[in-house]
């Protein structure tokens, strides 16, 4: 907190023209936001293994809920990320063995953190990454030869026109606004309506099928093999193609600069997730009883509130 600034409050508060709950107040939202700055990278203890190559870009797998894929997830990463350099996060070190095995196996680095605090995690590693550019990614995305490399083309192309942005995605499959783009690209919007509901894009994101029902999710995977066939034709027909997303968005698979996350203080954390708890949201330290406006917590909530606000900042 900068002295001038407590001054300023303090010789308003003696001459009577705040009260005292507004000085409070004062005090503690500069005392969170300083806190929850710290708190975003903090970590008890960490263990790297460093095989960075010094590539452009850095490419981090955020393992953890889904270890059954990995061995596939993995060994696509390494078959498509040829000029990126890779390194595994594993908050917790949950399935430890497996996951530093395949990172030895694939070439990549590794890096593990206690406690299971998987925000915390990735805000550590972009805070001292030498990346100026990083893709985050879920260990349930599997790649294709085009992920990646459209991901940097589309980001590069934005940013030479001039774009200030705050992250670029992909169109995913079994995503509830993306799904759209999947099913038009593929000639099957009017199957998909038959059988379940009208496709909406950017509208209800939360109340459709695409949601809540895992047979659609079952429907639309099995209409995306073979992976890589799937992947050609939308090479071919979106090529260079890119949409303006205007509302919250899934960053399962996300590129972002890392000044964003240096200019936000990183993602908020709300601290380490309980192990055995089958929905993290309903845990107690997570269950924090605090209007959604003032706070967003986690990481997918923090790159999205922060977007409008970095681009805002940037453009004054």
């Amino acid at each position: 907190m900068r002295l001038e600034v407590l001054r300023h409050w303090t010789t308003k508060l003696l001459k009577r023209e705040i009260t005292y709950y507004d000085y409070v107040m004062f005090l503690l939202r500069r005392i969170f936001v300083k806190m929850q700055t710290t708190y975003n990278t903090h970590l008890k203890k960490v263990n790297y293994i460093d095989r960075s190559q010094g590539k452009e870009v850095g490419v981090v797998i955020l393992t953890g809920l889904y270890p059954i894929t990995w061995d596939v997830v993995f060994r696509r990463v390494y078959e498509f990320s040829g000029n990126f350099d890779v390194t595994v996060l594993n908050a917790g070190g949950l399935n430890r063995e497996k996951a530093i095995r395949l990172s030895e196996e694939f070439g990549f680095s590794y890096l593990e953190g206690t406690p299971n605090n998987y925000v915390a995690l990735q805000n550590y590693y972009i805070m001292n990454s030498s990346h100026k550019i990083i893709i985050k990614m879920d260990d349930d995305v599997f790649l294709t030869n085009y992920t990646l490399k459209n991901l940097l083309d589309a980001y590069k192309r934005l940013r030479e026109a001039g774009f200030d942005i705050g992250f670029v995605a992909p169109v995913l499959n079994v995503n509830n606004v993306t799904y759209y783009h999947f099913l038009k690209t593929l000639d099957l919007l009017s199957e998909y309506e038959a059988l379940f509901e009208k496709a909406i894009f950017i509208r209800n994101w939360t109340k459709q099928a695409i949601w809540l029902d895992p047979q659609v999710a079952r429907w639309i995977w099995e209409r995306s093999l073979p992976l890589n066939e799937t992947a050609e034709k939308f090479n071919y027909k979106n090529k260079e193609q890119i949409d303006v997303i205007p509302v919250r968005f899934s960053i399962q698979l996300i590129l972002f600069e890392k000044s964003f996350l240096e200019f936000i203080g990183g993602m908020v954390s709300p601290g380490p997730k309980f192990l055995g708890d089958e929905n993290p949201q309903e845990t107690p330290q997570n269950n924090i009883k605090l209007p959604r406006l003032l706070v967003p917590f986690g990481d997918e909530e923090s790159m999205n509130f922060f977007a409008d606000i970095y681009i805002w900042q940037e453009d004054l």
